[in-house]
């Protein structure tokens, strides 16, 4: 099979007749070698997807605000690592000196902005202004770790680095891409929009797909660093290419493929808006985009001066596995199949020091990790250990005798989570509501019939999530299937086991540790004006 019809091939299966469509392109050795679409643009019309047709391209935009970064330091416009806590009003209640590369890298430990509007009681369509998310960063105070020690996914901290970038420049990021990226590369319809509901000529409408039915799909959130462009397949093979002309050590992606080293030495699995990791034994980089109704992934290997680059606008679209199966093809056979099956007891286990929980599975002759809402396959490396196949998780799990994980360059233990033995003790220690100072929401948990529920009451609006219980004060909550980004919620109850719980830790893929505690008044602790 030659390369041209294995990537027809790979793309094929999503021409479906109901559905949004895929735009997939292919660089090899520098050279745009296969493009092509499928599918439809719009539903509603029957307009198919061509070669005009933009998407919105998600948190790809994150590797545009990296590259910027570091155009804007090399002209001494912007030192990437120094304090910028004074630059910003939404940073300084904080103590730890916080940079602009941990901004950039997600290192600097702020909360992620669909996490705080989500415990306030927002729903992905609800519209929030870049005013009142302001107001919302202004009150934070929690840092899910010591800034530099960790990695967590944060785009608020992609929205202040943006901030931070055109006050420095006095212009807005709207005009500096433009100037910078898109006129000079030839990115012609490309354009950076803040709000879903701007109307832009030729962009796809966006399909959430649940139960085999597509529905239009709409979000309410500002977006300027960390989301926010739309663009066609052909201007984002000409970034790509952009990007992969001289591939020496002092070019901008070998510098966006720089990782930092947290505290303690070792090196973190993102650069400045791109992943870095290893795959079949060679170094890939790249980035995935998600938001209602719309996937899209870019996956590289600089050394081979290769690219793919994935858009869709239907959420059921595999766009990391498409976009990888493509990139194999493209590589001719280079690079490793060391395949094995991971040997790990299926079951729950949980890590007590981060508040983190995930549970494998075996289907067949893979094992999975469903850890965040998120299925992840398990895969055996060379040297035995266990690494999660995600390019944004960088645990590996090592041990024969006892399962640990490792880390951010440190080994947390595991204790396996044993199935319930006996009678459960009452849940009435956990009734009532839970708040704290920074989120204008109240955290209320019931007991109405079976099990215990949790109720979210908060300036945003309400959400309710039934909790299955993990041990006696440990529960799980999910968002409902069809959701367009998963969300579990690990809580906890702490403090007195013979009475009253007095506070809870919430932990989610975007935040550590988080800890409410005990409202006896009822009432949300703060609300928006």
């Amino acid at each position: 099979m030659t390369d041209g019809s294995a990537y027809e091939a790979a793309l094929a299966p999503w021409d479906r007749p109901a559905r949004g469509g895929v735009a997939a392109g292919v660089i090899k050795g520098g050279q745009v070698v296969f493009r092509g679409e499928v599918g439809f643009a719009n539903l509603e019309h029957s307009v198919r997807v061509h070669p005009g047709t933009r998407f919105q391209i998600a948190s790809l935009s994150k590797q545009f605000l990296g590259a910027l970064a570091l155009l804007l330091s090399d002209a001494g416009h912007l030192r990437l690592d120094d304090d910028v806590r004074q630059k910003s009003p939404l940073l300084q209640q904080y103590a730890n000196i916080i940079t602009l590369r941990q901004l950039l890298s997600h290192t600097s430990g702020l909360l992620d902005t669909f996490d705080v509007l989500t415990l306030a009681g927002a729903k992905v369509e609800t519209p929030v202004s870049k005013e009142t998310i302001a107001e919302l960063f202004k009150k934070q105070h929690h840092l899910n770790f010591s800034t530099g020690e960790g990695f967590a996914y944060s785009n608020g901290g992609f929205e202040i680095a943006a901030s931070i970038i055109e006050d420095a420049m006095g212009s807005s990021l709207v005009d500096l891409y433009h100037s910078h990226f898109f006129k000079s590369i030839g990115m012609t319809s490309t354009v950076l929009i803040n709000y879903d509901n701007t109307v832009v000529e030729g962009e796809a409408s966006g399909y959430l797909v649940h139960k085999g039915e597509a529905k239009r799909a709409t979000h309410g959130m500002p977006f300027n660093g960390g989301a926010g462009i739309l663009s066609t397949l052909d201007d984002m093979l000409l970034w790509e290419q952009y990007l992969l002309r001289n591939g020496d050590k002092a070019s901008l992606l070998s510098r966006m493929e720089t990782p930092p080293a947290f505290s303690n030495g070792a090196l973190s699995l993102y650069g400045l808006g791109t992943y870095v990791d290893k795959w079949r034994g060679l170094k890939i980089s790249g980035h995935g985009g998600l938001l209602p109704g719309f996937v899209a992934q870019v996956v590289r290997c600089s050394a081979e001066c290769t690219s793919v680059v994935v858009l869709s606008n239907s959420s059921d679209v595999d766009s990391n596995s498409l976009a990888r199966g493509m990139l194999k093809a493209a590589l001719s056979g280079r690079g490793s199949d060391f395949d094995q099956q991971a040997n790990i007891a299926a079951g729950r286990y949980f890590d007590a020091a981060k508040n983190e929980l995930f549970e494998v599975q075996h289907d067949g002759q893979k094992v999975w990790a469903l850890t965040h809402g998120w299925r992840v396959p398990l895969t055996v490396q060379p040297d035995h250990s266990i690494i999660f196949d995600d390019p944004l998780l960088d645990g590996r799990l090592v041990g024969s005798d006892y399962l640990e994980l490792v880390e951010w360059g440190r080994i947390w233990p595991l204790r396996r989570v044993a199935p319930s033995q006996g009678p459960e003790s009452s849940l009435d220690r956990f009734v009532g509501d839970f708040s704290r100072d920074d989120i204008p929401t109240l955290l209320r948990f019931s007991c109405p019939t079976e099990g215990l529920t949790l109720s979210i009451q908060g300036a945003f609006g309400s959400a309710n999530y039934r909790l299955e219980r993990v041990e006696d004060d440990m529960f799980l909550g999910r968002s409902p299937a069809g959701t367009w980004m998963p969300l579990e919620l690990l809580i906890r109850f702490f403090d007195d086991p013979d009475g009253p719980a007095t506070s809870i830790k919430i932990t989610t893929d975007r935040t550590k540790g988080i800890v409410f505690s005990r409202n006896k008044f009822g009432t949300i602790p703060w609300s928006l004006e």
